[in-house]
């Protein structure tokens, strides 16, 4: 075989070893997003039945009452709850879709935030958890695929939601902030401090220090690529509190 036919030969093979390798990393990530949609559509399920529940009572209500005066409060519950509906399914479809073959789109931070706040409500009221949500006053916007970005925070949200899981005074705390061109979130907890040795492995495919069933090992290392595929930066801060975050570029 003559050098051109060999190089030519090399070369075909690197390139289906790529495309091989690219394929097997959108699997794993439609894998892990599928597993965490799952959980949380489960606590969704349970959070709309709930809504619409109170919506049918409301509704109930207005139709037997005889007093003007008392339709008005019926009334706003009803609207407050289609609000928090809609609100729920809206984070939903933004986190369900497929957004791989998307032009990055300029997106609200605020809104990012509202819908990942949505889908994981219901989980915070289930564990006691006190979430809170510091967004800078100005109203600021990023390229990128929204869907993608909910995904990463709801993986550092669950992996916070575990690590208090122990303590008495659960909270978890979401914060965004400008620093320069770049926007930086990030996701605060109050478990205990993560040990060195389980730090360096963190980001190792397939590590998980939760119990079999419970996590796949591949969170943190496909959010990390994913936010690298936005041309940002991921971050652990090893002191207390433990807090996961990621930054963004204010421009594509």
């Amino acid at each position: 075989m003559g050098v051109l036919a060999r190089q030519l030969l090399q070369k075909f093979e690197y390139e289906q070893s790529v495309l091989k390798i690219t394929s097997i990393t959108e699997e794993l990530i439609d894998s892990n997003k599928a597993s965490s949609l799952g959980m949380f559509s489960m606590y969704m399920a349970h959070e709309i039945n709930n809504a619409l529940h109170l919506s049918q009572g409301y509704t109930a209500c207005v139709i037997k009452s005889n007093s003007q005066d008392s339709l008005i409060p019926l009334l706003t519950s009803i609207q407050k709850m289609n609000k928090g509906i809609a609100k729920i399914v809206s984070g939903i479809k933004l986190y369900s879709r497929n957004a791989k073959d998307d032009l990055f789109e300029r997106t609200s931070v605020k809104l990012i935030m509202e819908e990942t706040k949505a889908l994981c409500q219901e989980r915070f009221k289930n564990n006691d958890i006190a979430y809170t949500t510091a967004l800078p006053d100005e109203e600021l916007f990023i390229d990128c695929h929204a869907s993608e970005i909910v995904q990463v925070l709801l993986n550092l949200i669950n992996n916070a939601v575990d690590a208090v899981a122990t303590v008495s005074d659960k909270w978890i705390r979401a914060q965004v902030k400008l620093v320069g061109d770049q926007v930086e979130f990030s996701i605060s907890n109050c478990g205990e401090a993560i040990p060195p040795e389980v730090a360096k492995k963190w980001m190792t495919p397939f590590f998980t220090t939760k119990r079999q069933g419970k996590g796949t090992g591949l969170g943190l290392h496909i959010s990390k690529s994913i936010i690298e595929f936005h041309s940002g930066n991921f971050f652990f801060d090893k002191d207390l509190p433990t807090r996961f975050g990621f930054t963004l570029p204010l421009k594509k």
